[in-house]
């Protein structure tokens, strides 16, 4: 099946599909993943483009499906501290990031180990999202506040000094309800939207406010093309508003113009709780608590399409489709992690993931060469220089067989693990 892009959506209901995949050209859905329950708002994310994972809105869950199977991952259970409130997975796959409250769990996904472990919100975290090359995740909560992590730091095993975000803004007085991160490496930014009816624009380089646009509603969601040229906010009333980015204003405080009907999308008769932009910029995804996901033509603001679903809609998004998603070759996703813990270990359980080697025994260790001693060195320096010499040799020996048990293990995962 070719389709260069897919859409993927949830509902609060649960109960015919934890998640589908559309087909949003024509409105079929591809297919469907079961058994996870509902999915509150910000609680999925695909990890390497071959497993999906959700964070169960009533039980302390996370379910996981490999993306070509609508069966779960069999004999794992990822048992959570308590409901997720948000989620997300590095863009290698390797760290899963949860809010659970106010406090973020963040685990080694390969491991299963809860490598941190903190509470740096005074309320509920409502979502989270991470930098596209993944050095950074940015967390925003109930309290309005906005946080920049490194993710380097926080999954520092030295545990003597406390974590501290990189950049805290606190320029919103309501709760903050979404967090887009947009392209780029030093030249980032964030857009952050609020309760409060203000979306603000920070520049992830030096941590300042750039751009602070207010709205006559308050706002729910937001997302920016990838060319960064325009930015679509969604609010608590219904109206999606469309903000041109390619004309700087003259100040910092814009008042937005909700009379201006060229730049709104009308369709939603509630909260608007998610809105995607299509890959080539001309598609709009967005559901709501009308339990409608709206399929929009960008350039025209006209309503394509509507994708009834049987509750509240707390995730749709546009993804390109995962090469593997419509193959039925399941040795293909074989996870390999380990359930979760519920706990940081300590740094002293950290040092004993050591591998045991057995030691050869000195039979097998090859003969020392003493061509170097010369003939006339006393015998105590001989003894001594030749001593030194096996030590090396045996030193040596120890390398080449560590370096075959390094061969052996990456040419294991390649064949049971990589595999495409």
């Amino acid at each position: 099946m070719n389709k260069l892009e897919i859409a993927i959506t949830c509902d609060l209901s649960g109960s015919l599909f934890t998640c589908c995949v559309w087909d949003a050209k024509t409105g079929n859905h591809l297919a469907v993943y079961r058994g996870g329950g509902a999915v509150n708002p910000r609680c999925l994310g695909l990890i390497n483009n071959k497993f999906l994972c959700t964070a169960d809105a009533q039980k302390p869950l996370l379910h996981i499906w490999p993306i070509n199977s609508q069966e779960q991952v069999k004999n794992k259970r990822f048992v959570m501290p308590g409901c997720v409130s948000a989620l997300a997975v590095s863009p290698d796959g390797v760290f899963i990031v949860a809010a659970v409250g106010n406090v973020v769990y963040v685990w080694h996904f390969l491991t299963g180990k809860m490598v941190s472990s903190m509470a740096p919100h005074f309320q509920p975290i409502s979502v989270i999202r991470f930098h596209q090359t993944g050095s950074h995740f940015v967390t925003a909560g109930q309290d309005g506040m906005v946080m920049v992590w490194a993710l380097a730091k926080v999954v520092d095993l030295d545990r003597s000094a406390k974590v501290e975000p990189m950049y805290k803004f606190t320029h919103h007085t309501l709760p903050v309800q979404d967090v887009h991160v947009g392209v780029g490496a030093s030249q980032t930014l964030i857009y952050t939207v609020s309760l409060d009816r203000t979306c603000k624009v920070y520049d992830f380089a030096t941590g300042s406010l750039l751009m602070d646009l207010i709205f006559q509603e308050s706002l729910t969601a937001v997302t920016v093309d990838k060319a960064e040229s325009r930015a679509v906010v969604g609010t608590a009333d219904g109206p999606i508003y469309e903000i041109k980015l390619t004309a700087p204003p003259r100040s910092r405080e814009i008042h937005m113009d909700s009379n201006d009907v060229r730049s709104v999308f009308m369709g939603h008769s509630g909260v608007v709780t998610c809105v995607s932009i299509s890959l080539d910029g001309v598609t709009l995804l967005s559901g709501g608590e009308d339990t409608n996901v709206c399929v929009w033509h960008i350039p025209t603001k006209q309503l394509i399409r509507t994708i009834s679903h049987k509750a509240a809609v707390t995730n749709a998004f546009f993804t390109l489709t995962p090469f593997t998603m419509f193959t039925e070759e399941a040795g293909d996703h074989q996870l390999a992690t380990g359930s979760f813990q519920r706990m940081v270990d300590t740094f002293e359980k950290f040092e004993e993931l050591t591998i045991d080697v057995d030691a050869p025994a000195d039979d097998c260790l090859p003969p020392p060469s003493h061509h170097h001693l010369h003939q006339n060195t006393p015998s105590t320096s001989s003894y001594a220089v030749a001593n030194n010499t096996a030590d090396a040799h045996k030193h040596e020996y120890y390398i080449r067989h560590l370096r075959k048990i390094n061969t052996d293990l990456y040419k294991y995962i390649v064949d049971n693990q990589l595999r495409k």
